[in-house]
């Protein structure tokens, strides 16, 4: 199975334009397993690709990780992150 590589995730602006009057968000997250190389299982894989309802942007990613960094700046755009601690803030890359 072919993975396309990730889009650039959405900007800011991109997060004020299309929800300016709206307070929440909506995004649909398909999620797989593969496992790779041995027949015990020991090497697995996450895939998956996570689109907003809205714009439509999606993202595909290869690890948990770029769930995260997808919906990030979203969160950030109504100040999720600016004075409090978060999980998410711990996985920024």
């Amino acid at each position: 199975m072919e993975i396309k590589p990730p889009e650039q995730p959405p900007t800011d602006q991109d997060a004020l334009s299309v929800n300016a009057n709206d307070d929440s968000y909506a995004f649909v997250i398909r999620i797989w397993r593969e496992d790779e190389g041995d027949d015990d299982g020991e090497t697995v894989l996450w895939r998956g690709n996570i689109t907003n309802v809205i714009d439509q942007k999606r993202r595909h990613f290869q690890d948990l990780t770029g769930i995260i960094q997808f919906i990030r700046p979203y969160l950030e755009q109504w100040g999720a992150f600016r004075n409090q601690k978060s999980e998410i803030q711990n996985h920024k890359s």
